[in-house]
């Protein structure tokens, strides 16, 4: 193993893997005077994971994790361009508008911080509305690429880039285009904008691109539809794209990132004749240390999540079948080896868990829903002030709702889990990639 040096004076471990490694692409023949190849460093869909949630292992990607692992490219000495696909927020329906509006905001300040070059738009980020779209923008944000919105006054929300990169002693000349999907049309017309359709687009903007050194497609829908306008226009060098993939993509002259920013995209473009362009994805695990100035960056997010109460925002649903929590208290009389069982376990002090963790999470929605009872519903977790009989993983976490079973404890049919699924809910693999359920319930299993 070769140790390297973060961007703080910490040890980077391994290197990286590489999971798409090496793809044929087209190559523009326009520089005749040939060169090195051009890097392009590529992410898309965040989708508002700002961090893993450290509470087990295995967890890929986070901003911190990113910047560190940018900060180590940039040591190479190659000049980079560092581009974004769009979707930096979460879904603000499921998590609550100001909880994704709060998270788009951070993820930007952090890309400004690690020296994105442009970003493009996704069908997250306008969910949000246009006034999120560009507010207050960070010193050293970067531009906005989304070419085929536009709004009512018929401005277009962003604009094909050309950026210059010094590469080999001599300029070069890159172009950058952003598309929105063509899918994402009723999206677009309900904040108000209009959505021309991609081809369109590409055949307006054309002509003052073609003359670039290289051109870049950051297109945010499907591949397929992405491969179909690389043919249309082979004047492209590499296409980004992606909606919604779990897994990497690598084909001639297109390249999909995982969502969720658990790997780095990375592509080099020869210049200036036939060759072979290496598109690769590097996975942001835990040999990768945590940037500080992210770390302080995430903190400043966490305080202002509790400073604004965001858990309150949270949307809440019914119970499902009625009724209303308890809290494991109101288990003990009945059941104590059951309750005994339980506060032995971790799920007792899950919540507990979240405030010990860099500086507190436990105003984190995110974080919160899997270390309480009943969080999202209307009479589950709201704070530790109202409900704080419901704080940790508690005996109705599993067993459902307890108000009936207190009145009617006769009545059969309440207690039966769905097992193995239920427990995937929160130990899915992205919060828990190594969950073995079998080891698991054997460290918590009771009987009434």
């Amino acid at each position: 193993m070769t140790a390297r040096r973060g961007p703080y004076g910490t040890a980077l471990g391994l290197a990286a893997l590489t999971v798409g490694l090496s793809v044929l692409a087209r190559l523009s023949a326009r520089d005749p005077g040939g060169g090195p190849a051009l890097r392009v460093v590529f992410t898309g869909e965040t989708d508002g994971f700002l961090e893993p949630c450290g509470c087990n292992e295995g967890q890929l990607g986070g901003l911190a994790r990113r910047d560190s692992w940018v900060w180590r490219l940039r040591r190479e000495g190659r000049p980079l361009l560092l581009v974004d696909n769009g979707d930096l927020a979460g879904d603000p329906v499921r998590e609550g508008g100001r909880l994704s509006e709060l998270k788009r905001a951070t993820t930007m300040r952090a890309m400004a911080l690690m020296g994105y070059d442009v970003v493009n738009l996704g069908e997250r980020d306008l969910e949000l509305g246009p006034e999120a779209l560009d507010p207050a923008r960070p010193a050293g944000a970067p531009v906005l690429v989304a070419c085929n919105l536009r709004r009512e006054d018929g401005t277009t929300v962003g604009d094909a880039v050309r950026l210059q990169v010094r590469l080999a002693g001599r300029e070069v000349e890159v172009a950058i285009v952003g598309l929105l999907g063509a899918d994402f049309d009723l999206v677009a017309r309900g904040v108000g904008l209009v959505l021309e359709p991609p081809g369109e687009t590409l055949a307006r903007l054309a002509p003052g691109l073609e003359g670039a050194s290289a051109a870049v497609l950051l297109y945010h829908g499907e591949a397929a539809e992405a491969e179909r306008l690389a043919a249309a226009h082979p004047w492209l060098d590499l296409v980004v794209a992606g909606h919604g993939r779990e897994q990497a993509l690598v084909r001639p002259a297109l390249a999909v990132p995982p969502v969720k920013g658990r790997y780095l995209g990375v592509a080099d473009l020869p210049l200036g004749g036939p060759g072979a362009a290496r598109v690769r994805f590097d996975p942001l695990d835990a040999f990768v240390d945590d940037s500080p100035r992210i770390l302080r960056l995430l903190e400043d997010h966490q305080r202002r999540l509790l400073a604004e109460g965001v858990l309150d925002t949270s949307p809440r649903v019914e119970v499902v079948g009625g009724g209303h929590y308890l809290g494991s208290e109101a288990c003990r009389g009945c059941h104590g080896a059951a309750h005994e069982a339980w506060g032995r376990s971790r799920h007792r002090d899950a919540l507990e868990d979240l405030r010990r963790y860099r500086g507190g999470r436990h105003g984190d929605p995110g974080c919160v829903r899997c270390h309480v009872t009943g969080f999202g519903t209307l009479t589950g977790y709201r704070d530790e002030a109202i409900t704080g009989h419901l704080s940790g993983v508690g005996c109705e976490s599993c067993h459902g709702v307890g108000s009936r079973h207190a009145a009617e404890p006769l009545r059969r049919g309440y207690g039966r889990t769905a097992g193995e699924a239920l427990c995937r809910g929160c130990h899915d693999p992205e919060n828990d990639p190594l969950f073995d359920h079998d080891a698991a319930w054997r460290r918590i299993a009771h009987g009434l």
